[in-house]
């Protein structure tokens, strides 16, 4: 199986007797990104984005007007606080639906939560199972952070490509 190194942070832990838990969290990240920016550039893209500015004007301003946001709620004192995970290291390699991390229980399901470092920084949840003790494979996971995560993913591989290229 192919995997390619990755540069994100992961949170994770056995399911265990927090699955109601788990399972809300992951309900209240599918509404977190959607804010009154990200809805007017959606209703502007459905009008065909007749008299609009070009799509990255309007993704640098979206991500501004969130970065404001953020300031304003962390002087409020309005941080975002996420369930504390038993685990949290660097997830080293992934594939798609796989990530590689040392020490799972087969057959088990986790609840996780990977920092993705990519232009708009993200907190993507999932659930996966492990399939050995060093294998899981995702079993839920929002479609918009599947298809960032997969995004991610196919960039890494074509810089791991690129790399080799070079080195020929």
């Amino acid at each position: 199986m192919k995997l390619v190194r990755t540069a994100a942070n992961i949170a994770f832990e056995e399911v265990g007797s927090r699955k109601e838990e788990f399972e809300r969290e992951f309900e209240v990240f599918s509404s977190t990104d959607s804010n009154p920016v990200d809805d007017f550039i959606q209703k502007m893209k459905a009008r065909e984005g007749k008299g609009a500015p070009d799509d990255m004007t309007i993704l640098l301003l979206a991500e501004l007007h969130k970065k404001v946001d953020e300031l304003t709620k962390a002087i409020k004192g309005e941080t975002k606080t996420y369930l504390p995970l038993a685990n949290e290291r660097t997830l080293d390699f992934a594939w798609f639906d796989t990530v590689r991390l040392e020490g799972l229980k087969p057959n088990a399901l986790y609840y996780a939560r990977i920092s993705m470092p990519l232009f708009r920084t993200r907190i993507i949840p999932f659930f996966f199972e492990a399939t050995d003790e060093e294998y899981g494979t995702i079993t839920k996971i929002w479609p918009d952070d599947k298809a960032d995560f997969d995004g991610y993913l196919a960039s890494k591989d074509r810089e791991e490509v690129a790399r080799e290229r070079a080195l020929r």
